[in-house]
């Protein structure tokens, strides 16, 4: 140990002898986990299975549309498709399948390029042979029997009956199974007794382990809510050891699309968004009609503007500069109206309102709206 002269300073010292500071826990990242779809699970109805395996039934709400099969002459009268129902991997697919006609239905025949003319030709089910053939009468309704090539659709856009007929042919059809298995989930944290008991920087070990693990478990069952693969096996116990199936797993095939780069949205046809202008320089008139306002400038007939509305739809935006202290119409404390819509305010809005002014804010509203201030 050596003698220290003169000032003594914090580089002085012995090697811990000084203890520093330390916030005693731990700042994390995702508070909340990374589970969003499993949290949001926690909110949805729930049932308890009695069985490792459940199913369940599904049926599409589709029309129906069939494809012919080999290309028909104006005079016949027998139509082949060759067009399927759905299945488990193609729920969203129309019912193609002559079965599900009946006598009296009416098919339009689609034209193979849409035209500005609209003479398409009318064919009434006569009779159902099986699922991929049945007799028909042409050029129903007065339209004109005309030849039709392999491959054009027939949608069914309804029935006619005459006067005084029976009742028609009845049809219907069965839903589609689902199925999915329970998986077992296991994480273990465990600590010696002296571990346990030991003093550390980071709180209670045994309760940050809980954590670690918590959040674990929750990201392994939210992977496997959205990649898992359904199967059955037997585990190295001999026992059953199940898998349960995600959501990417029950997206149909149809449903799917793969782009091999970026892809750029097209234009959806609706307003075009107009971008903020600067507010000019100086104090700018920014009129907020039925207000009481305490406010430096001048008051419009007419939004200057920054204050005229502008955006989409669903949202509004408001800009305004220079300096004032004024509130929304407040109706009661701690709320305000902005149409039919409601947010919050401070209970003393005047005296809040200059610093809120000058910076920008987002306030979500009722309906989905947005209010942004500048």
């Amino acid at each position: 140990m050596s003698g220290i002269q003169g000032l003594r300073g914090t580089g002085d010292w012995g090697t811990d002898e000084r203890p520093k500071d330390f916030r005693e826990g731990i700042l994390r990242f995702n508070p909340n986990g990374t589970a969003p779809i499993y949290a949001l699970s926690s909110r949805a109805g729930k049932r308890k299975t009695t069985d490792p395996e459940f199913a369940w039934w599904a049926e599409g709400n589709v029309i129906i549309r069939l494809q012919v099969n080999g290309a028909l002459a104006s005079g016949d009268t027998l139509i082949s498709v060759d067009t399927a129902d759905p299945t488990a991997s193609t729920l969203s697919a129309n019912l193609g399948t002559a079965t599900n006609l009946k006598p009296g239905d009416i098919l339009l025949c689609e034209p193979a390029v849409d035209s500005a003319t609209f003479n398409q030709e009318l064919i009434e089910v006569d009779t159902v042979m099986s699922d991929t053939q049945f007799t028909a009468r042409r050029g129903a309704g007065g339209t004109t029997a005309a030849s039709i090539a392999d491959n054009i659709w027939l949608t069914v856009i309804g029935s006619a009956y005459a006067e005084g007929t029976g009742v028609p042919r009845a049809v219907t059809r069965n839903p589609i199974k689902f199925k999915n298995f329970i998986q077992i989930f296991k994480d273990t944290y465990e600590l010696t007794g002296t571990a346990d008991k030991t003093k550390t920087r980071t709180n209670n070990n045994f309760s940050e382990d809980k954590k670690r693990k918590m959040y674990k478990h929750s990201e392994d069952i939210e992977f496997s809510i959205m990649f898992g693969r359904q199967a059955e096996t037997v585990g190295d116990n001999g026992k059953p050891k199940r898998f349960m199936g995600g959501l990417r797993e029950f997206i149909p095939t149809a449903n799917v699309t793969v782009f091999a780069g970026p892809v750029t949205p097209a234009p959806s046809g609706g307003p075009t968004v107009t971008p903020k202008r600067d507010p000019p320089a100086g104090p700018m008139a920014c009129p907020w009609l039925g207000v009481k306002p305490f406010q430096r400038g001048t008051l419009r007939a007419m939004p200057a503007p920054a204050c005229q509305w502008m955006g989409t739809p669903r949202s509004w935006q408001v800009a305004q500069s220079g300096s004032h202290q004024v509130s929304l119409k407040c109706l009661r404390p701690l709320r305000t109206m902005l149409g039919s819509a409601t947010m919050r305010m401070p209970r003393w809005p005047f005296l809040t309102a200059r610093r809120v002014s000058s910076a920008a804010a987002s306030t979500p509203l009722k309906y989905g709206m947005i209010a942004s201030g500048m």
